[in-house]
């Protein structure tokens, strides 16, 4: 009898930490983001061509979720660049309240695979245009024009980084918002997409059926326990 006890306890435990593990991120929305950077001119002779401001299209853009999971944009040069320091950063359509800033950042900036750490954050209402005309969220890398930054993320504007020449950029961010509910499986793991690059959002109703099953278990493993108390 207590064999057969103990492996209906196990089987519903195990079903339960398994419900448990698998919930996700709920309540996970998904914004636009757009890389945009200023850069050397190769010729400043030449008033047709770009002046610095690359069109990078739609390589510069991508989605992201606000569950705090990393997005990455990769964009690749047709020609060796650098920056020309006054100007780079990451605009989003992610809703800016600066009363209840979002946990943003910009995590990183490679250049031709050499990675460079912030060292500091800053964030401003200068992002992409909304659908009620507001404008959103803006993780800055550098912005020599704002003067509200006290400490630049990343300065662009120094001879050691303008003499920098690269042909392939990776900028790396994440946005968690304040109301996003994050749910922790049992070994306080939170479970977390590894890649941002697509819209990979977790579906509100199937985190919800996960927590439904995991909550079915619990009560199942206890009718388990409280059934065999009365028979003995």
């Amino acid at each position: 009898m207590f064999k057969k006890m103990f492996k209906k306890i196990a089987v519903v435990a195990c079903v339960a930490s398994l419900a448990v593990g698998t919930i996700a991120v709920a309540n996970a929305g998904s914004y636009n983001a757009e890389f945009g950077a200023f850069f050397n001119d190769p010729d400043p002779e030449n008033d047709s061509d770009d002046g610095g401001w690359l069109n990078l299209g739609d390589a510069a853009k991508t989605t992201f979720t606000d569950d705090g999971s990393v997005a990455t944009i990769t964009v690749e040069l047709a020609e060796e660049r650098s920056f020309e320091g006054h100007y780079a950063a990451i605009l989003t359509d992610y809703p800016f309240d600066e009363e209840d800033l979002p946990d943003a950042k910009l995590v990183s900036l490679k250049l031709d695979g050499k990675e460079y750490t912030p060292s500091a954050q800053f964030l401003n209402q200068e992002g992409l245009e909304l659908a009620d005309k507001s404008v959103g969220l803006r993780i800055n890398i550098c912005n020599h024009w704002n003067n509200k930054i006290e400490e630049q993320p990343i300065d662009l504007d120094t001879d050691e980084m303008k003499a920098v020449k690269f042909k392939k950029i990776e900028v790396s961010f994440s946005v968690k918002g304040a109301d996003t509910a994050v749910v922790e499986s049992s070994s306080s793991t939170v479970v977390e997409s590894s890649s941002a690059t697509t819209d990979n959002n977790t579906k509100t109703g199937d985190s919800t059926m996960v927590a439904v099953l995991a909550v079915v278990a619990l009560m199942a493993l206890a009718g388990v326990v409280v059934t065999s108390k009365k028979r003995a």
